[in-house]
């Protein structure tokens, strides 16, 4: 029996099908290159190809259609129920390649995410590779190495089901399989569950898991603050981020969701009933607060001056995002919470703009919630960036200054097999060190051990033997 509840059985030449305890004759297809039909595990040899009546009427009046998952010299044909999700498991691999989904023609132009018809599907890899990509995943945003991108390590659960992330799409709002990434783009999530044998994109599963996981907060009412000024008393299951875009002059800015400040770009996910919130807003991959949107609805043809510690920002009001001017270091986010009048100040006291004023950035710790002025973040960012992150195999990491780092005690054992860091590199996953004195070392910059086996002098990279040791404990 098949995960749609069909059993299969051969007689005599013939397909049977049992559908609810019924069994139906189903036309004999023409046996050709000995093709396969799958139904949970068990296998039936020797069916036509779905582009010929391999499926009958009787098959097809069920509902159900035949697809043929092409793996190389191997098909598979699989009976599936008309307009459900292209299968996810036991999914094809390639060494170098990162499977990305299945398309409706080889050249991998035309990515499908659910079956309507008989079909022949192609698999469709990208080639891993050292670009690194900024990725929405619900909860925020994170960049990693696409190399080092595993489907499934992003899984996110709620109460009832589990939703496997298996591609990326260039909108939230999208069922589509990108498989041209590039650098310095935002992608999002595309999810697929197994129980509900759907595809669902970010912001469908955003919904999905917010209103199953919170209960009686989704009855809660709640005032909704618009940049305009006015307000919208609703409950939480019917706020819709979609009914708040602002249009200015053309320019779409739309809501992602509530913050519980009027300076905050952090999205609320715990409600409380009849509170105020306050609308947050993206455009370009800018995120914008509601006083952000406030100051861009009144004043937004006016010229400011943002100082910054590693940007600056001289333009319009309408072009500047809060998001934009946040600090990265190896292990901190510190974000950019508000304007102040003085380099020398903590405290966002800028709620309005003027035209030609020069304003300072405060800037907020995202762990501790510690703020600073534009002068104490500036010092302590001159401090930070003359530190390196160094990432060790077994899973720690040091962080310090460069010429504090010792590459002999970076010795690792495991079982009985010694290995000697002799080098670091930018990529977890090369087995070519790029620095092997800490003194060639970029302060603010991340590295990898590479290692090299006493025993037998193979080379290994951080990945190999971060897994080596994980696999031992």
């Amino acid at each position: 029996m098949n995960k749609f509840g069909i059993f299969a059985c051969t007689a005599l030449g013939t397909l049977g099908v049992v559908a609810g305890g019924v069994a139906i004759a189903v036309n004999t297809p023409q046996i050709k290159d000995k093709l396969s039909v799958s139904f949970d595990g068990q296998t039936i040899v020797g069916v036509e190809e779905p582009s010929t009546p391999g499926a009958s009427s009787d098959i097809e009046k069920l509902g159900y259609v035949a697809v043929e998952y092409v793996d190389g010299d191997n098909s598979t044909i699989a009976l599936q129920k008309k307009g459900s999700a292209v299968e996810r498991l036991n999914t094809p691999s390639k060494d170098g390649y990162i499977f990305m989904g299945w398309s409706s023609t080889e050249d991998g132009k035309n990515m499908v995410a659910n079956v309507e018809e008989n079909c022949k599907l192609y698999p469709v890899f990208i080639e891993s590779s050292d670009i690194w990509v900024t990725f929405y995943i619900n909860t925020g945003t994170q960049s990693f190495p696409i190399a080092d991108f595993k489907f499934g390590r992003t899984d996110y659960s709620s109460q009832f089901y589990t939703y496997g992330l298996v591609g990326f799409s260039t909108s939230e709002d999208k069922i589509e399989f990108v498989t041209d990434i590039n650098p310095e783009t935002t992608y999002y999530g595309v999810y697929y569950c197994l129980d509900t044998d759907k595809i669902y994109s970010a912001s469908e599963l955003n919904d999905l898991i917010a209103y199953s996981e919170m209960g009686e907060m989704a009855y809660y009412s709640i005032t909704i603050h618009k940049p305009d000024g006015t307000t919208v008393d609703t409950m939480v299951k019917d706020f819709n981020q979609s009914d708040y875009t602002v249009n200015l002059d053309g320019t779409q800015f739309m809501a992602i969701g509530l913050s519980s400040t009027v300076n905050s770009i952090e999205t609320v996910t715990e409600y409380t009933s009849e509170e105020n919130y306050y609308l947050i807003y993206m455009y370009r991959g800018n995120t914008y607060s509601y006083n952000d949107m406030v100051n861009i609805i009144e004043h937004g043809s006016l010229t400011i001056n943002v100082i910054g510690v590693n940007n600056t920002f001289n333009d319009q009001v309408k072009n500047f995002s809060l998001s934009n001017m946040s600090l990265w270091t190896p292990s901190t986010r510190y974000n950019a919470v508000g304007l102040s009048t003085s380099s020398s100040s903590s405290i966002v006291d800028v709620e309005s703009y003027s035209e030609g004023a020069t304003y300072y950035l405060v800037y907020e710790n995202s762990t501790t919630g510690e703020r600073y002025s534009y002068d104490a973040m500036a010092e302590l960012y001159q401090e930070i960036q003359s530190y390196v992150t160094i990432y060790k195999a077994d899973g720690t990491t040091y962080e310090g200054l460069a010429n504090n780092f010792n590459l002999p005690d970076m010795t690792i054992v495991i079982g009985e097999t010694t290995y000697t860091a002799i080098g670091l590199t930018f990529d977890p996953m090369s087995t070519v060190p790029e620095f092997t004195s800490t003194e060639e070392l970029e302060p603010g910059q991340m590295y990898w051990l590479v290692y090299q086996n006493e025993s037998d002098s193979t080379v290994h990279s951080y990945e190999e033997i971060s897994g080596l040791y994980q696999a031992n404990q």
